[in-house]
């Protein structure tokens, strides 16, 4: 039987999940694979996994060899069909495949969004190239927007390959229920409540939101929920003391988490413009709470709020923009964003439309 072989640069946070859910689907639709993986693979899998143990110093130190050991095992074991969980590094795995010639194997991998394409003009350049590649059979692009997406004319060319690409929704890592609550919108509080969930480095703009929290109305709470490692700039720290901030700092669990969503009024990602082509698994996390949403004003994000209803845009990086969309809500009646929230999760893909799309590609 032919196997695939699976390849997980970073094991961590959620392509951990990634894999797992993929794993599981696999092994329903009879699919034989191996993962090739960093030793973190080891609490998960027994007898399915090829370990570098140098794997993770590469990813994390950018270092060129990151494909290398991979390919090495491919070709020692003629392998034919390679899955690569999220490309991440797509210069480096370019010269590798330039380097061997090998023809005969067949590769898709998925990415985020246009993450690869929007940033540096050379490493959408080396995209387009390997859209090319008569190796690569199919490429997954995850969004929120799912089959709604499409390459913008900023990041397009002729040089592009389109016809490799699959549109997908953000993957669903957990079960919508879990962010269900009895609680009513809008119902009677002392206090309006907004969550930011996430990473609190400088692009996720969270200074944003700090300095937009001066022009909010009253009675209005702030949670900020973010790793404070991932901190990365300075803020008005009286900004917080003076308008209702609350900081949970640690890692929050799972079951934190939904207490988080299923609490909050609504959700603002106050993303700044290199977000641009991005997506964000904090939107569908707030519509499986059944929560408004607010977001910056460039695609995909103002594309889900006009498809789906489901929130408001505002003027990217304004914090008087923002303060002025989170008042907006205050006084709205909240439930009439939520009438086409059943969309969007209706429209999110299961695993298993992966493990088909390796099924028909690799002819299992």
């Amino acid at each position: 039987m032919k196997k695939v072989l699976i390849f997980i640069e970073d094991y961590k946070r959620f392509m951990k999940n990634y894999i797992i859910h993929l794993s599981s689907s696999l092994n329903e639709q009879k699919i034989d694979f191996l993962i090739y993986g960093s030793d973190e693979l080891k609490e998960d899998f027994e007898d399915k996994i090829i370990v570098q143990n140098d794997l993770e110093y590469f990813y994390e130190n950018n270092d060129p060899r990151l494909y290398e050991g991979f390919l090495n095992y491919v070709n020692e074991n003629k392998i034919e069909n390679i899955f690569i969980a999220r490309l991440r590094k797509p210069e480096f795995f370019y010269s590798e495949i330039l380097i061997r010639k090998n023809k005969k194997i067949n590769i898709i991998f998925s990415i985020m969004a246009f993450e690869l394409y929007s940033k540096s003009a050379a490493r959408r350049n080396i995209m387009f190239k390997i859209s090319r590649l008569n190796q690569i059979k199919k490429i997954i692009i995850h969004s929120i927007l799912g089959k709604h997406l499409s390459f913008p004319n900023a990041i397009s060319s002729n040089n592009n390959d389109t016809n490799k690409y699959m549109f997908l929704s953000e993957p669903q890592y957990e079960d919508p229920k879990n962010y269900h609550s009895d609680d009513k919108l809008n119902q009677q509080k002392e206090k309006f409540k907004i969550l930011y969930f996430g990473n609190v480095f400088y692009g996720k703009g969270v200074d944003i939101l700090i300095n937009a929290s001066k022009y909010f109305a009253d009675n209005i709470e702030i949670t900020l929920a973010g790793d404070i490692k991932t901190l990365n700039f300075d803020y008005d720290k009286k900004n917080l003391e003076d308008n209702n901030f609350k900081f949970i700092s640690h890692r929050v669990n799972d079951q934190e988490m939904y207490k988080l969503f299923k609490e909050t009024d609504i959700v603002v990602l106050p993303y700044r413009r290199t977000y641009l082509y991005g997506t964000s698994g904090v939107f569908q996390q707030s519509l499986f709470a059944n929560k408004p949403v607010i977001c910056s004003n460039f695609y995909p994000f103002d594309k889900a709020i006009d498809i789906f209803k489901c929130g408001e845009t505002f003027i990217s990086e304004d914090p008087k923009s923002l303060a002025s969309k989170v008042n907006k809500m205050k006084e709205s009646n909240l439930t009439s964003y939520c009438n086409k929230m059943s969309d969007f999760i209706d429209n999110i893909d299961d695993w298993d439309k992966i493990s088909k799309i390796l099924k028909k590609e690799f002819t299992l």
